[in-house]
């Protein structure tokens, strides 16, 4: 009722309310004397939640909420908004909204903050690019094309370390940021190729599998990361017209 009215809602006797339901304290064993709830909203008046507060124990052993509670509970509301909100911006700002990847400025913001760090351990670029995805897309529809995205994605990330990155740098190219040394990350590339080539969705019972093909460049002294980022696309397409399918390094 508090999002669906966008309005505080009190229930000092929720057992006696239709709104209210035991379930879960009859799974739980606990017994919910009173609850208050706040919608949180942004400020543009756009709904991002609500905040709740159950059984209130009051002083003199009351646990009814009253107008007091609202009032409180509703600046608190506004703070937690604006955090919501800052937080929701941010991902928005940085992260893919379909893969839930980094995008680019995800990307360029992982690569400084780790620079100004102090982290200047040897690091590589790795590019990849779904092999015929055009193809997919015409041959099945984009909401397949969505899936092996986020199958793909999804792939990907259960290969990386936390100490690596990886971000959607737009269409089907991934790009990944590396720990370690070209060796190391050719070898990782190539894991993900294989698990890739192996994985599949299925639209209207047909199993749909791609590939993908990678190139690998790794930290040389004195190159900024976009010239790093351009030796891996070079690598990329030399495997692009060697037959796909494949790492470059």
């Amino acid at each position: 009722v508090t999002m669906q009215e966008n309005r505080p809602v009190v229930l000092n006797e929720p057992y006696e309310d239709s709104r209210f339901n035991p379930a879960v304290d009859m799974e739980t064993g606990y017994r919910t004397k009173s609850i208050l709830c706040i919608p949180v909203t942004s400020e543009h008046g756009e709904m991002l939640g609500a905040y709740q507060a159950l059984n209130k124990q009051g002083e003199d052993g009351d646990c009814a909420f009253d107008e007091k509670d609202v009032k409180r509970l509703s600046l608190v509301a506004v703070f937690g908004a604006k955090t919501l909100e800052s937080y929701l911006l941010h991902n928005k700002a940085f992260f893919d909204q379909l893969t839930g990847l980094k995008n680019r400025s995800g990307l360029y913001e992982a690569f400084h903050t780790r620079i100004l760090s102090g982290q200047k351990k040897t690091y590589s670029i790795v590019m990849g690019d779904i092999d015929y995805f055009k193809k997919v897309n015409d041959t099945y529809g984009h909401e397949c094309g969505d899936k092996i995205l986020i199958l793909v994605a999804d792939t990907i990330r259960s290969h990386i370390r936390p100490e690596d990155c990886i971000c959607r740098w737009g269409g089907e190219e991934i790009l990944l940021l590396i720990n370690g040394t070209e060796t190391v990350a050719t070898a990782l590339a190539e894991k993900i190729r294989a698990s890739i080539e192996q994985a599949c969705v299925t639209e209207e019972g047909t199993e749909v599998s791609v590939t993908m093909t990678f190139g690998v460049a790794s930290y040389i002294p004195g190159f900024k990361i976009n010239k790093l980022i351009q030796l891996a696309d070079n690598n990329l397409y030399i495997g692009k017209n060697n037959g796909k399918n494949q790492v470059v390094s």
